[in-house]
């Protein structure tokens, strides 16, 4: 014996109907994902559009949308990190020193389509390591071995000056330095 379901036409309509709002409602959470874009807490964003170049303002956190394939986050960091940069340089009596600088950075928020531009998204690599040899060879040069160990507060203070007024010029917010 065979069994056979009639249906009506208006129940194949209502299923019909049923079918194309389930492909419907899949279709759009699929194509969220990729719509949308999430900025985590301590982190900001800068959009690239493949046809406007680097938008000029920084996004916040929580969820974005952005255009699919045109539209690309670059999301940024913002919270300090820390970072130890040795370097070896020369004393006023000519006595080598070797001095490990450890920096807490962070870029300023404001200017992050700017840095990325110019420096990119590993701005901190290009930057820091040659800023700080900079600084330091040019305030250890001034003071003897002795002094640099008598004087240390001194050395220290002009050295966060310095440095401070130097990263400031790249978008970078030092919040420590300790040598």
């Amino acid at each position: 014996m065979r069994c056979s379901v009639a249906w009506s036409s208006w129940e194949l309509v209502l299923l019909r109907r049923e079918v194309f709002c389930q492909w419907c409602f899949t279709m759009v959470c699929f194509m969220s994902t990729f719509v949308s874009e999430l900025v985590d807490g301590g982190h900001r964003a800068v959009i690239f559009d493949r046809f406007k170049g680097v938008h000029p303002e920084v996004v916040g956190e929580g969820t974005h949308f952005i255009i699919p394939w045109v539209q690309k986050p670059i999301i940024f960091d913002i919270r300090s990190k820390p970072r130890n940069i040795p370097v070896m340089t020369g004393s006023k009596d000519l006595q080598t020193v070797n001095i490990t600088l450890r920096i807490l950075f962070r870029p300023e928020s404001s200017l992050l389509p700017k840095i990325y531009q110019n420096l990119g998204f590993d701005y901190e690599e290009r930057v820091l390591p040659s800023i700080t040899t900079e600084v330091l060879k040019g305030v250890v040069a001034q003071f003897d071995a002795s002094e640099l160990i008598t004087q240390r507060e001194l050395v220290s203070q002009r050295v966060n000056d310095d440095l401070t007024e130097r990263a400031s010029s790249f978008g970078i917010l030092l919040d420590d330095i300790a040598l």
